[in-house]
């Protein structure tokens, strides 16, 4: 009698631990800021990217590809064409970095920006904004200069990109040949709008040293109560400050954060929707298939744990470009080169150089 009982008390057993974890993930579904997820297999916006810089051996090339391939439609230009008109012919615009105001800068250019220029720029961007457009911000830590003025943008957002090093010592891993770049992983992927498909990110753990410290290559974010954190670092990981900027040095213990240090984050403003991925971009859009990084961040990982980071940037996409009630912009569509996946990164114009002076 008791033999011919053992499995049904098992099975009962299995459906009590089966109706418990479903009663303790209920907190975590998705609510009505999550819809656009479902949406992603015919959610298709035109995006924007902002960028001057050119072809990466190939790896720009392959991102756009990637991009039209899962029937995006897939634009870019420098800062000078950004205007309101322009801008609204998009559903998300990426921006790598603001450029640095400078007050002998000529015009808007990618590394630098005079301060009328930046003026428009900034008016462009929040218009967009305003009319429902999605704006990505994909690396502002690229450079002092570019952080500071992203930082100067987002504050009004209430964000801020914190040059502290998110740094994992227990989840680490390192390039066996090239470059041997370092980098950390996470699988802490809080449940959002975007975390579909996203279970392991590597993100890159340096602090580049080219006559003085750069930006942390994976920088924490502070957030105001308006934003979710989509991406942080493990429990194991902080965020570890500059010590030195001649040197690259980097405290020993965390400061900020000293703990699972969100490094990607979301937020909704007003019809408008805003991003921001703070990891230096020629570990992801900007480099993406180039044979340095060996796709690590983006999608390789170690070999043995792949990196969901490409997908995330997916789900951004969609999420930023998503219909939502009173937006007013996107609708581009790409030119025929453009389809077949020619996309020029735009270099700007070219100017003759003038023989008779001196250089």
């Amino acid at each position: 009698m008791f033999t011919r009982q053992r499995p049904l008390i098992a099975l009962s057993l299995i459906l009590k631990h089966v109706m418990e974890a479903a009663l303790i993930m209920l907190p975590f579904c998705p609510g009505p800021l999550s819809a656009v997820a479902g949406e992603s297999a015919t959610n298709k916006p035109a995006i924007l990217f902002v960028t001057y810089w050119g072809r990466a051996n190939g790896g720009n090339e392959a991102y756009l590809k990637r991009l039209i391939d899962a029937g995006m439609n897939v634009s870019s230009a420098g800062f000078d064409k950004v205007t309101p008109e322009f801008l609204a012919k998009f559903d998300v615009v990426v921006i790598p970095a603001l450029p640095s105001v400078k007050p002998d800068a000529n015009g808007a250019g990618f590394t630098s920006i005079s301060p009328s220029a930046n003026a428009k720029l900034l008016v462009a961007l929040d218009g967009y904004l305003n009319a429902g457009g999605g704006l990505l911000f994909a690396g502002p830590d690229w450079d002092w200069g570019r952080l500071e003025a992203s930082n100067a943008y987002l504050k009004k957002w209430n964000a801020e990109v914190i040059p502290e090093l998110v740094l994992d010592k227990q989840n680490f891993y390192k390039q066996p040949i090239i470059l041997k770049q370092v980098y950390s992983f996470t699988r802490n992927i809080p449940p959002s709008p975007v975390s579909e498909g996203v279970a392991t990110v590597f993100y890159p753990v340096d602090v580049s040293n080219n006559g003085g410290a750069q930006p942390p290559s994976t920088a924490a974010l502070k957030l105001g109560v308006e934003w979710t954190a989509v991406a942080k670092g493990d429990n194991t990981a902080g965020s570890y400050p500059i010590t030195n900027r001649a040197t690259a040095a980097i405290a020993e213990q965390p400061n900020l954060f000293k703990t699972a240090p969100p490094f990607a984050a979301i937020r909704e403003t007003g019809k408008g929707r805003l991003a921001i991925v703070a990891i230096i971009p020629v570990h992801t859009i900007w480099g993406y298939a180039n044979p340095l990084w060996q796709g690590v961040s983006m999608t390789e990982g170690d070999g043995y744990r792949k990196s969901d980071l490409a997908r995330l940037f997916d789900n951004l996409y969609r999420w930023l470009g998503a219909v939502r009630d009173g937006k007013t912009v996107g609708g581009y569509a790409m030119t025929a080169d453009e389809a077949k996946g020619d996309v020029p990164w735009d270099w700007g114009e070219a100017k003759p150089i003038d023989w008779t002076k001196p250089t």
